[in-house]
């Protein structure tokens, strides 16, 4: 009975937690509004698709306001995350989606 429960404690908390980081304050919300959020996340956003693009990747930031502007910074992360986790899962690699025939032969 008391591992029954200690189970409905621990779902409870981890509900709750989860919770969390799904629902957005208003604040966040508030800040994802902002120009400089908006800016940032294309920023991040482009410098995502361009890292894909070539080899040695073009990273697009305002250095200067990423580094004092907060939504700035969020947006630009946020972009980055988000554009970056819609590539292809081989982005970067060199090998293609066809395994190789041959393992550890290259």
């Amino acid at each position: 009975m008391a591992t029954y429960l200690r189970m409905g404690f621990v779902s409870v908390f981890i509900l709750c937690l989860a919770g969390c980081g799904v629902f957005r304050s208003k604040a966040d919300i508030a800040l994802q509004k902002t120009p400089g959020y908006q800016n940032g996340y294309q920023d991040g956003c482009a410098s995502a698709n361009a890292e894909n693009a070539s080899m040695r990747g073009s990273e697009r930031r305002d250095s200067a306001q990423f580094t004092t502007d907060r939504a700035y910074r969020n947006g630009w992360q946020s972009g980055f995350s988000a554009c970056r986790s819609n590539l292809s899962p081989t982005a970067g690699n060199q090998r293609g989606p066809i395994p190789d025939p041959v393992p550890g032969h290259r």
